[in-house]
């Protein structure tokens, strides 16, 4: 479902100031560029009228709205969530790839979808997504990523935890929330659930199950700095698993060269 007209407006004026800052969707190139350019605008028109439609007042039961309230005060507090703009985070990740596991790096934009992922020893870029490109990396091959799957990304950014985590923090009123179960609740947009959160007594995150059926389960508190965060999270299948070795969200934007396919800088 598309933002209401009056917020549509504004996001497509945003649009126009972006095309006259130079980020057209126009040229005269071969047809499937063209193709892809305008799968990639489109991106930013819908993402920039979703921004557009922002509130400020989570909508829903209000005893699903304060238990998000107790997650957002678990996991930092809504001064630390909501002004944030991006979020680090390293981990050491466990999968088939990885048995022993892997020092994995995340910059990961909370306002637009962008995203830049590093692994190994000596880090190097895996995943990146920037403003209008992206990249998968394999050792020393990197392969852009299709408008197609630009834009797909830009449509689950919404809906990812760390998102989400800003989303709940800033009230953002496109997010409607029902009662889940004595202790967790469920998120809704536009008629459509994006995540359910189960939580233990004291507000701290057990259990989330993204829109796309996965389920994580998450290991008990722990301090990183002003955060407050499971020391590890897993897929209830097993395929996939971690421990959180920093995170640290940040109000500072992250520049675009941030989102390269280049090894990232030490941090």
């Amino acid at each position: 479902m598309l933002p209401d007209q009056p917020a549509l407006r504004t996001g497509i004026a945003k649009f126009d100031e972006a095309r006259v800052a130079g980020l057209t969707c126009e040229g005269r190139q071969p047809n499937p560029a063209r193709m892809r350019r305008q799968s990639i605008c489109l991106a930013m028109l819908l993402l920039l009228a979703w921004e557009a439609a922002a509130g400020a007042a989570l909508r829903g039961d209000p005893r699903a709205v304060a238990l998000a309230q107790r997650l957002v005060e678990a996991i930092g507090g809504t001064a630390l969530w909501g002004r944030a703009r991006h979020l680090y985070i390293e981990e050491r990740a466990f999968s088939a790839r990885s048995p022993d596991g892997a020092r994995t790096i995340f910059y990961r934009d909370l306002r637009r979808p962008r995203l830049y992922v590093a692994t190994g020893e000596p880090l190097a870029p895996s995943y990146v997504v920037g403003a209008g490109r992206g990249w998968r990396i394999d050792g020393a091959t990197a392969t852009a990523l299709t408008g197609e799957q630009l834009a797909r990304y830009a449509a689950n950014w919404p809906a990812n935890i760390y998102v989400m985590y800003h989303r709940l923090a800033a009230g953002d009123d496109r997010l409607t929330l029902a009662l889940d179960g004595e202790n967790g609740f469920s998120v809704s947009e536009d008629g459509r659930q994006i995540g359910r959160f189960t939580l233990d007594a004291r507000g701290h995150l057990v259990r989330w199950t993204a829109p796309n059926g996965e389920d994580w389960i998450y290991g008990p508190p722990r301090a990183f700095g002003p955060v407050g965060f499971p020391a590890w999270g897993t897929r209830t299948d097993g395929s996939y698993r971690f421990d959180y070795l920093r995170v640290e969200p940040s109000q500072e934007e992250l520049p675009e060269e941030t989102f390269r396919p280049v090894a990232p800088p030490p941090r």
